[in-house]
Parts: C-alpha cells; sequence; structure tokens
C-alpha cells in the first residue's frame, strides 16, 4: 500500500523519474492495489452522479434534466443500482486499462519494433492519476456542496492525464517526444472516427423504435 502511495505521489511531483522507475522495477503489487482504488472511486463517482442527475437540486438547474429524470428514474432503480453494476464498475479499471494498453503496445511495437506490455500496463495505470483526481473532486464537490466540477478544470485534467500517458510512452518504448505523440494519437486518429460512424448507425436502427 506504501508503494502505491509513493508511486502516486511521485507520478504528480517527478513523472520523469518514476516512469523510469516503472520501466526499470515493474511494481505489479502497487499497480493491482492502485487499480482497486481507482475502481472504488470509480463506483462512488458514478453512483454520486447519479444521485445528483436524480435530485429535485439538479431538476432546478435544468428542464432537461427535469425531463430525464422522468423517463429514466424506473430504469435506474431497477438496473443502474445493482451488485452486477457495482462490481463492473469496480473492475473497470482493470478492463480499461487491458484493453488501452493492448492497443498501444501494438502500435508501440510496430514503430519501435520493442515492446514491453507489462511496463506499459504499470505506465499507463499511474498515468491514469489526473483522472482519480477529478473523481475525486468530483465526487466531493456532488455530495457536500450540491453542483459538480466546471468543465474547465475538467478539460484541464485531461489535459494532464494526456501528458502523462505521452511521456508513459516515451520512457517505457525508449523513443523522443515526437515518435511518442506519433505512438499515442495515430490509435486515436483511426479509433475514434470509427467509433463515431458505428454510433450514428446504431442511431439510425434505434431513433425509429424509440
Amino acid at each position: 500500500m506504501f508503494e502505491t502511495f509513493k508511486l502516486f505521489w511521485k507520478v504528480i511531483s517527478k513523472p520523469n523519474e518514476t516512469f523510469q522507475h516503472i520501466r526499470e522495477r515493474k511494481p505489479l503489487y502497487a499497480t493491482v492495489t492502485y487499480l482497486f482504488i481507482f475502481g472504488a472511486v470509480s463506483y462512488f463517482s458514478f453512483y454520486a452522479s447519479l444521485e445528483y442527475l436524480l435530485s429535485s437540486k439538479a431538476a432546478e438547474n435544468s428542464a432537461i434534466i427535469m425531463e430525464f429524470q422522468k423517463e429514466f428514474s424506473s430504469i435506474f432503480s431497477n438496473y443502474v443500482f445493482s451488485p452486477l453494476v457495482a462490481v463492473l464498475l469496480i473492475i473497470s479499471p482493470f478492463i480499461f486499462t487491458f484493453l488501452t494498453v493492448g492497443i498501444f503496445s501494438l502500435v508501440g511495437e510496430f514503430i519501435t519494433k520493442r515492446s514491453d506490455g507489462i511496463a506499459l500496463f504499470i505506465s499507463f495505470t499511474f498515468a491514469s492519476v489526473p483522472s482519480l483526481i477529478s473523481k475525486l473532486i468530483n465526487t466531493f464537490m456532488m455530495n457536500f456542496l450540491g453542483f459538480g466540477m466546471s468543465y474547465l478544470f475538467t478539460v484541464l485534467f485531461l489535459i494532464w492525464g494526456i501528458m502523462l500517458y505521452i511521456l508513459a510512452i516515451e520512457k517505457v518504448f525508449e523513443v523522443n517526444r515526437r515518435v511518442a505523440l506519433g505512438i499515442f494519437f495515430i490509435p486515436i486518429i483511426i479509433i475514434v472516427p470509427i467509433v463515431l460512424l458505428y454510433s450514428s448507425y446504431l442511431l439510425g436502427i434505434i431513433s425509429p423504435l424509440l
């Protein structure tokens, strides 16, 4: 546990040194511990957001949310607030990290002819520190202040996270910043349009049924 919090803090204060340490030492136990913590935070953050959306205070601020409450409150009660969804939320960081690392590891190996999946998995895990911090702040604000974090702060945390992912790629594959940027953005440039097209296709099928 101590190693987990140590790496958490060092990613914030000394990211270059930390990702270098991860590539050399590969602290798996600390990584698994961190992912469980992230899963627990995701669980509480998700339900805090839902409870806010279903609250009267949220409805007062938006007619759209009021309509949303009328249409979907029963669905949330029956399905979303279930043990299965809770388990999926807790293990979601493991699944997301495995899938993400698989994609970026493949692209990185094609470009650099080198591969270190374990180091990349651990590095990407701790590169999500900005996301974890933003979830913690947002959950606190939802529960105690009655409103969420502003879009500006969300974007700032997103940019910080992207910078850490690129730095992680740079250290794991031992490449310069330009190559690391290529490894990071190539999958995004390919995958995002495919997802958008597929989503549009599904929406076209589902819309007549609604």
